[in-house]
């Protein structure tokens, strides 16, 4: 069981309070296989004249070991949104992930389908979204002190409540060292293209970005004499 509540402050449009609730019974069905029913929930309250959103999800899934080195897990489901201000929206909602372990590496498709709630990291709330996504990504252990990744990723987006639909494209490449036991250096470099049918929200985006940690090795403790 799990339950999110977020909230969001807009320069131009209403304030939002979202409440997101899940929930699972699973079931075990052999040592390698397991399988689940779930309910998701989700209600966005509009602090101004707009009306309350809300998407129900019921859904069933897997979580099984193929071999020892292959997982896959798949969850598909069926949505409703309901929304005042426009038609509802309805449809499927699905996710698969694919994983392969190798002695040094591992490799893992991803695959999701649905809706979300694109509310932040903009100046305004772009409301329910429905969406595609396909992500591969793999890691790969160097040495015992460095480690290595990699991630394409491709998005497509509708914005239901704004008429607005994304395509969007995004790779990265990451580098982990632990030159020494209290010392881990983290180096990521990452790109992204995003194309909208509004053209003033297109950009192209590389980042780059280094991260140190110093930790002691050792606990600082204190001593009461």
């Amino acid at each position: 069981m799990e339950a999110v509540y977020s909230k969001g402050e807009y320069e131009i449009s209403d304030d939002i309070d979202r409440f997101y609730g899940t929930a699972r019974i699973l079931r075990r069905f052999t040592r390698n296989l397991i399988g689940y029913i779930r309910y998701s929930h989700t209600m966005v309250e509009y602090d101004g004249v707009t009306e309350d959103d809300r998407t129900y999800n019921p859904s069933i899934g897997i979580n099984y070991s193929i071999e020892e080195d292959i997982s896959l897990t798949l969850d598909v489901g069926y949505f409703v949104n309901d929304f005042d201000l426009r038609p509802d929206q309805s449809g499927m909602t699905g996710e698969a992930t694919l994983s392969k372990r190798f002695e040094r590496a591992t490799i893992a498709f991803t695959t999701t389908g649905g809706y979300d709630y694109a509310l932040f990291g903009t100046a305004q709330s772009n409301g329910f979204e429905r969406y595609l996504e396909s992500a591969l990504s793999a890691t790969y252990e160097f040495t015992r002190y460095a480690s290595g990744n990699i991630r394409g990723a491709y998005r497509y987006s509708d914005y239901v409540d704004i008429g607005r639909r994304d395509d969007r494209a995004e790779g990265g490449v990451g580098l982990a060292i632990t030159p020494l036991r209290w010392m881990s250096i983290d180096l990521r470099y990452s790109y992204r293209l995003l194309e909208s049918t509004t053209d003033t929200n297109d950009y192209t985006e590389n980042r780059a970005m280094i991260t140190v940690r110093l930790a002691p090795s050792v606990p600082y403790r204190t001593s009461n004499y």
